[in-house]
């Protein structure tokens, strides 16, 4: 009965360090600051799936200024976007808060369809000019 709950143990603890690998090793990429937040991209995780399409993985944490004021919301959000360079429009696929320690907190709705990325959105817009060259 030990083997076995010690085998499992191991496979639980393979499969925990597979699944936050892509995290772990994420080669951030700072894109600017924006209102209370700073922007990254990984760029390990750009992808192209089509010819217009590139898929990003980002991260937005909140400033230092934004966590001396507001200490008990010390987070961060990694999120999953698709561009279309051509259109100049994107899309979120998907949008997750983790906490300081990265606890998972929440996950956001994504909406549907793609968004134009209008001046109102500078942080989208660094994104953009970052991964659609």
């Amino acid at each position: 009965m030990k083997s076995l709950l010690g085998k499992l143990g191991v496979v639980l603890i393979g499969l925990i360090i597979f699944t936050c690998a892509e995290v772990w090793g994420a080669e951030w990429v700072f894109v600017g600051d924006y209102y209370n937040f700073r922007l990254y991209y990984d760029a390990q995780s750009i992808s192209r799936p089509s010819k217009d399409i590139v898929q990003i993985t980002a991260k937005s944490e909140e400033s230092e200024e934004y966590k001396k004021q507001h200490r008990h919301l010390e987070s961060y959000e990694i999120i999953l976007l698709q561009f279309n360079c051509k259109e100049k429009r994107f899309r979120s696929l998907s949008h997750k808060e983790y906490s300081k320690d990265g606890e998972f907190i929440k996950d956001y709705e994504c909406p549907d369809g793609w968004l134009i990325i209008i001046p109102i959105l500078d942080y989208i817009e660094g994104l953009y000019k970052a991964v659609c060259k």
